[in-house]
């Protein structure tokens, strides 16, 4: 989910396991709301300061992709309640509802990412480059004219 954010909403490249770290984060979020007594006994302070203090170093720090942070915690969080945590009793219906929630929100993502205007943008200015290098001067020309 992390890396679907950051290819519907920016621009930059997004490199690294960041996203994948905040979607660890979203889990553990899950597992809290599932199991608050332990969470508030164990380590729910340090992972509440660990997600503030990272959240904060990505907005004041530039060319940091928080559309990946932000949609690996989402989707860390979403998958929890698909899968759940152990020792908890879940319904049908909330494991159903996450699914399709899972499920509703990937689809729109995807659609959105590969209708972005940004996107074929990105694609034509690559097809572009690719044509330069190759010497391929029409080729480049049309593109550049349309």
């Amino acid at each position: 989910m992390g890396s679907i954010a950051s290819f519907i909403f920016s621009m930059a490249p997004s490199v690294g396991a960041s996203g994948a770290i905040f979607g660890l984060l979203g889990a553990l979020i899950y597992y809290g709301i599932e199991h608050p007594a332990l969470f508030k006994r164990g380590f729910g302070k340090s992972i509440l300061m660990t997600l503030v203090l990272n959240i904060v170093y990505g907005f004041s720090v530039p060319r940091i992709d928080n559309f990946g942070h932000f949609g690996g915690l989402i989707g860390g969080f979403l998958a929890s309640g698909v899968v759940g945590t152990p020792f908890s009793r879940r319904s049908l219906k909330k494991r159903t509802a996450f699914t399709a929630v899972m499920a509703v929100l990937l689809s729109i993502s995807l659609y959105c990412g590969f209708t972005n205007s940004q996107n074929r943008l990105l694609e034509k200015c690559k097809l572009i480059r690719h044509f330069y290098d190759e010497q391929n001067w029409q080729s480049a020309k049309l593109l550049v004219r349309k």
